[in-house]
């Protein structure tokens, strides 16, 4: 497991270079560092908050490096309004069929007591609408690590099964 932070700074949060970072660099590290196993049915993404919103960007924009989505308090929109666009999801739409066929595990939670409760309930429809699956959960408590860390104790053990 890798934990990164790519939080917005002054400049703000600027999607494209986290893929390139991840890509270029994070990616490649740990590969040339550990055995690991190269293929995106052996790699998962999870976010929490804001970086929820990047695992699903790049979770649903760039099917060829993840298999296994967490998102955690957040969301499956851009909800920064960085580069104006959902374009992540119009893919998505897309390759649907492609994407029921290689995603190994899509988990959604929120706490009750989140302050983007609405947000949730929005990608709750999107998924019904266009029928895409998912795990999702609900705990008690707010938009902090109380939720995050229930959140990381069921989706964890949910991973890289057959």
């Amino acid at each position: 497991m890798v934990m990164t932070e790519c939080g917005a700074g002054k400049v703000g949060l600027k999607h494209e270079l986290f893929l390139k970072e991840l890509t270029q660099d994070l990616i490649p590290f740990i590969e040339k560092k550990y055995r690991v196993k190269k293929d995106r049915q052996y790699r998962a993404m999870a976010g929490l908050s804001m970086g929820s919103m990047q695992a699903s960007m790049l979770g649903f924009g760039h099917r060829e490096l993840f298999a296994w989505m967490g998102l955690f308090s957040g969301f499956m929109r851009n909800e920064m309004g960085t580069n104006g666009d959902n374009r992540h999801l119009e893919i998505l739409l897309e390759n649907r069929e492609e994407f029921l066929k290689g995603n190994r595990l899509l988990f959604r939670c929120m706490g009750r007591e989140g302050v983007f409760w609405d947000r949730f309930e929005r990608d709750d429809q999107f998924c019904q609408e266009h029928h895409i699956p998912c795990t999702r959960k609900v705990y008690s408590g707010g938009h902090d690590w109380n939720v995050w860390r229930q959140a990381a104790g069921e989706f964890l053990p949910l991973l890289f099964r057959e």
